[in-house]
C-alpha cells in the first residue's frame, strides 16, 4: 500500500498483487483492510497523487469483491467533507462505478443498506452521492458515454442505499 500511494500514477500492478495476498489467507485480507482504514483515517497527510492512488486501488478491491464497500467508513464522512475527503471519494466512485456492474454496485451498496450497523455509512454515501458526486458529474469534462453511465450507475447506487430493487 505505501509503495502504491507513493507511485507517481497508478499501477494497477499493486492491486494484483494485493488480489494475490488476499486470496491467499484470510490473515491477508484482513491486514489490508486495517492497513487500508488506518490509511483512510490519516488521508489528511497524503497529497493528491496518493489519494488518487489509493483510491483506484479500493476502488478495484471493493469491485472485485476482495474487501467489502463498508472499508470506507473508515473516513467517517459526514456532513462536510474536506478537499481531500472528496477527492477519494470523487476518484473512489468514478473508478468503481465506471468498471463494475450494475448488479455489483447494486448487490454491495444493498448490503450497506441492510445492515443497520452501517446506517450512518448508508446516509452520509447518499449525501454524499447526491450533493457532490451529482455536481462532480455536472462539471466535469469526460467522454459522454462513460458519463451518461456514471449518470446510470450513480441512480442504481442511490437505489441500492435507498433499499429498493434494481429493476
Amino acid at each position: 500500500l505505501h509503495c502504491c500511494i507513493q507511485e507517481a500514477a497508478y499501477n494497477p500492478y499493486y492491486f494484483h498483487i494485493a488480489m494475490s495476498l488476499i486470496k491467499q489467507s484470510k490473515q491477508h485480507k484482513l491486514s489490508f483492510i486495517f492497513t487500508i482504514s488506518d490509511k483512510l483515517k490519516e488521508l489528511s497527510k497524503l497529497n493528491a497523487r496518493g489519494i488518487v492512488n489509493i483510491s483506484r486501488l479500493v476502488a478495484a478491491l471493493v469491485k472485485e469483491k476482495l474487501v467489502p464497500f463498508t472499508i470506507i467508513k473508515a473516513l467517517g464522512i459526514a456532513g462536510n467533507v474536506s478537499k481531500k475527503e472528496a477527492l477519494f471519494m470523487q476518484m473512489l466512485l468514478e473508478e468503481y462505478l465506471r468498471w463494475s456492474s450494475e448488479e455489483t454496485i447494486h448487490e454491495q451498496l444493498l448490503q450497506v443498506y441492510m445492515r443497520p450497523e452501517y446506517k450512518a455509512l448508508q446516509m452520509a454515501l447518499s449525501m454524499y452521492i447526491m450533493k457532490y458526486f451529482s455536481k462532480y458529474l455536472k462539471n466535469t469534462k469526460m467522454d459522454r458515454t462513460v458519463l451518461e453511465g456514471l449518470k446510470i450507475k450513480s441512480q442504481i447506487a442511490m437505489k441500492a442505499l435507498s433499499g429498493n430493487a434494481l429493476n
